[in-house]
């Protein structure tokens, strides 16, 4: 992924815009004026807006995935706990959320093959991510090596995907709160059964 100080600014932008204009407002040709990037400098990165929104969301999860590096790092004895928290930034977000906004609207502007093919682009770099972290809770870490990292990033990526699409429908009312979440990935990376109770909600069975 590239850091310079162009792209930096282009991403940048680019969020700031979506913010205030949501992602069908956004242009490319505003994004050149009020980032001060030229039309070429754009065009080195990408070729179409949709192309400039996954390489946001692209850059968004290299964020996440530095901050679990980080907080690996900063470990005496490798746990599950703030690594894992971590990488729940990956797909927990609001309903205003650039993530989000991104999201749904590529989701609902796949009138072309290469419109499909950016989305599937960013599900991949999910997760392969996801793979990745698990993994190295598996490298002499707290996550058990029976565990088919593979099989439980899809299972996390489709998660994702529903946490995205409840916060679309409503902020006001969770189906599963955040911590929730938390505990479930917890219990399932540790490979340990879960309970749901009406007194504490979601929990590990002792």
């Amino acid at each position: 992924m590239h850091e310079n100080e162009s792209f930096q600014k282009l991403i940048n932008v680019t969020e700031k815009i979506i913010s205030e204009k949501g992602c069908q407002k956004t242009t490319l040709n505003e994004i050149i004026q009020r980032s001060g990037l030229s039309k070429g400098a754009i065009y080195h990165y990408v070729k179409s807006k949709n192309e400039l929104f996954v390489l946001v969301l692209k850059h968004q999860l290299e964020q996440v995935d530095k901050q679990f590096q980080s907080s690996m790092k900063e470990q005496k004895e490798m746990e599950l706990g703030e690594p894992l928290r971590q990488t729940l930034k990956s797909f927990i977000h609001s309903k205003r959320s650039v993530s989000n906004q991104i999201f749904f609207y590529l989701v609902s502007h796949q009138n072309k093959p290469e419109d499909q093919e950016i989305l599937e682009e960013f599900q991949n770099a999910f997760f392969q991510h996801s793979v990745k972290w698990i993994k190295a809770g598996q490298n002499g870490g707290p996550i058990p090596d029976i565990l088919d990292a593979e099989k439980i990033s899809a299972f996390f990526t489709i998660l994702g995907y529903g946490m995205r699409v409840q916060a679309m429908i409503s902020e006001s009312e969770e189906l599963l709160a955040q911590e929730d979440v938390f505990q479930l990935m917890r219990a399932t990376l540790s490979n340990t059964p879960i309970s749901f109770t009406d007194e504490s909600g979601l929990g590990q069975e002792s």
